[in-house]
Order: C-alpha cells, then sequence, then structure tokens
C-alpha cells in the first residue's frame, strides 16, 4: 500500500491541507515605507492623515446654508429673513460659515426687495453639503 504522504494520488483533501498549512510558515510581512512608494500596496494597519480637509462642513453649490431644523415643521414664512441671521451665502467647495447645516443651490431661490427669500421646497437637513474630511 502506498505511503499516504508521499503518493500525491492517496491524499484525502483534508490531509493535503494539513501538510500544506504545516509546511508553510505565513508570517505577514510588514515594513517601513514611504507613502509614495505604496502604490498597490496593503498597509498593515490603518492610515489616518494629520490635517483632514475639507476642515468644517462645506457646501456643494454655490447657493445659501439655512438651519436644517428650521424645516423640521414645514415650510416657515421666509419672507422677512435676513442674511446673516436665518441664512448665509455659500460657494461650492467652500466652509459653511457659523452653524448653518444646510445648503440650497441658489437656483431654487427667490429674493424679494427686502433680502427675504421665497424657496421652491423644503431642504431636507444637511443636504448638499459636505461633511468634515469626506469627499464627493
Amino acid at each position: 500500500m502506498a505511503n499516504e504522504l508521499t503518493d500525491p494520488v492517496s491524499l484525502s483533501r483534508e490531509t493535503a491541507i494539513k501538510e500544506m498549512l504545516q509546511r508553510c510558515f505565513l508570517q505577514p510581512l510588514i515594513e517601513m515605507i514611504h507613502v509614495e512608494e505604496g502604490l498597490d500596496r496593503i498597509s498593515a494597519e490603518n492610515v489616518y492623515s494629520k490635517n483632514t480637509l475639507p476642515n468644517q462642513l462645506s457646501s456643494q453649490w454655490d447657493g445659501i446654508a439655512v438651519h436644517g431644523d428650521d424645516f423640521i415643521h414645514g415650510m416657515p414664512d421666509t419672507a422677512a429673513w435676513q442674511e446673516g441671521k436665518e441664512y448665509v451665502f455659500c460657494n461650492t467647495g467652500i466652509g459653511i460659515q457659523g452653524d448653518y447645516d444646510t445648503s440650497i443651490r441658489i437656483e431654487e431661490v427667490t429674493f424679494n426687495e427686502q433680502g427675504g427669500i421665497i424657496l421652491e421646497q423644503i431642504p431636507e437637513k444637511g443636504q448638499f453639503t459636505i461633511p468634515v474630511g469626506s469627499r464627493l
């Protein structure tokens, strides 16, 4: 009878796997390299940036930034809203000033003579914004 460990025809699948694993010493290779050399490589640990960009909530579109909570109960009367109080202007990719958390595209805003605004639809809280450290 053939030796089970030397005759490949008589090796069972389980025995073959056991033999291979006993003879293989699979150790992860961890080496320190410059980031430029890391293309197409897998990092051994998570890599974090020292600087997170954008570093504040930013707008995806040119428009106005508002407080999303102002729209929880539907469309408020925005005809008397004032720039710098209830809304601020925001530009694509630029940080939104203050604690405003929702962006509305300028194409969806009409301004009255007093500087108040008329909106086409109720914005969803956080819409058209880019969170800190994210990318599109």
